[in-house]
């Protein structure tokens, strides 16, 4: 009878390992993740998508997984949250879910996949930016900046920009 109970215990810890972290979000499972101190903080660079000049991104990332974005060239607001973090081979990128929710630019809507990866040469000053979502992919690489390096971007974009 006492074998039993290692395998009970290990049971009850995959059940309750396997229900931590995440949310239904209707199919689209989210599992929180807490970033590195090499993510989170502000960002600012300049994209590149087919079909437009080249434009501007800032973004504040949270260690919690969230960020708040704007863009130029499109002049909308929206936030992501983490997905994953793939970490086959360092250093790890991680992707997030992007939701486009309002801005100067009229029609700010839309939904998509970010991907950033750290520069292998530049972290954590550098990061690799991939964008793909609504039959559109954009790419570029962000700079690490402070709250006032922001505030041009959200300004164009219409928003105040995070506290």
């Amino acid at each position: 009878m006492l074998a039993r109970w290692p395998v009970a215990l290990l049971v009850l810890v995959a059940v309750a390992v396997a229900g931590c972290g995440s949310e239904d979000d209707g199919g689209k499972t989210t599992t929180r993740v807490q970033l590195t101190p090499l993510l989170a903080g502000d960002w600012t660079g300049t994209l590149t998508q087919k079909g437009l000049a080249p434009f501007r991104i800032a973004v504040r990332i949270s260690s919690d997984g969230t960020g708040r974005v704007a863009y130029t060239g499109i002049e909308c607001v929206g936030s992501w949250i983490v997905k994953n973090v793939l970490a086959s081979s360092p250093p790890a990128a991680y992707n997030f879910r992007e939701r486009i929710t309002e801005g100067a630019g009229g029609k700010c809507k839309g939904e998509g996949v970010v991907s950033i990866a750290p520069e292998p040469r530049q972290a954590p000053k550098e990061l690799g930016y991939g964008f793909t979502g609504g039959g559109v992919s954009s790419r570029g690489v962000l700079h690490r900046t402070d709250s006032a390096g922001l505030k041009p971007v959200f300004d164009q974009a219409g928003v105040e920009p995070p506290d």
